[in-house]
């Protein structure tokens, strides 16, 4: 694994303009223009060991391209020096290699875990459209802030579903919600476990 990322490293270091804008660095990996100080061995070791995390993880390795995350790691290193918190550069690292193919296909099997019972005779197409829009939301805006994907979430699903089924969902959720304030929902759904997230 070492070797593999130190051949990747002498790689980029190796290559001239020209050959940079070819398909020899990691998927989504746009190399610093400006000239960098030579890496350190510890810079390195820093480095792989955020591809090693990265693709040891389920979700990570699902909404970043871990290859592409550890290379920005060592640029950003490289470039602001050794001092800056480890943590900082792995969130700015993210920002430039979202892994939109696997964010999509996670999206489409949990679409369809749900749109299959309230879209019988669409739920294909609809989370083909709602993974497809999500996936590129995120591409153009990778954060790890939840409020701004579920806004990413909603604009896909709006987009691909007319609002429709969207409105219906959004206008229950307000009708249970009241009935809770009110504390009767209990006593009409005595079986409900979970209201909040129910359809």
């Amino acid at each position: 694994m070492r070797l593999s990322f130190l051949t990747l490293i002498a790689l980029f270091f190796a290559l001239t303009p020209a050959l940079a804008e070819d398909s020899f660095l990691s998927r989504g990996y746009l190399p610093y223009e400006e000239k960098l100080p030579d890496p350190t061995d510890q810079q390195i070791d820093e480095a792989l060991q955020v591809t090693i995390t990265c693709k040891s993880n389920g979700y990570s390795r699902t909404y970043y391209d871990c290859d592409c995350t550890g290379m920005k790691f060592l640029e950003l290193r490289q470039k602001n020096g050794d001092g800056p918190n480890a943590t900082a550069l792995l969130i700015e690292a993210q920002k430039s290699c979202p892994n939109a193919a696997d964010v999509a296909g996670l999206s489409v099997q949990q679409c369809q875990s749900w749109a299959k019972l309230s879209r019988p005779y669409s739920y294909k197409e609809f989370c083909d459209c709602f993974a497809s829009e999500y996936a590129t939301l995120f591409e153009r805006n990778t954060t790890e802030n939840e409020m701004v994907r579920e806004a990413q979430m909603t604009n896909a699903y709006t987009k691909c579903d007319g609002g429709k089924q969207l409105g219906s969902r959004l206008a229950k959720q307000s009708i249970i919600e009241r009935l809770k304030e009110n504390g009767i929902f209990k006593t009409l759904f005595p079986g409900a476990s979970s209201p909040a997230s129910g359809d």
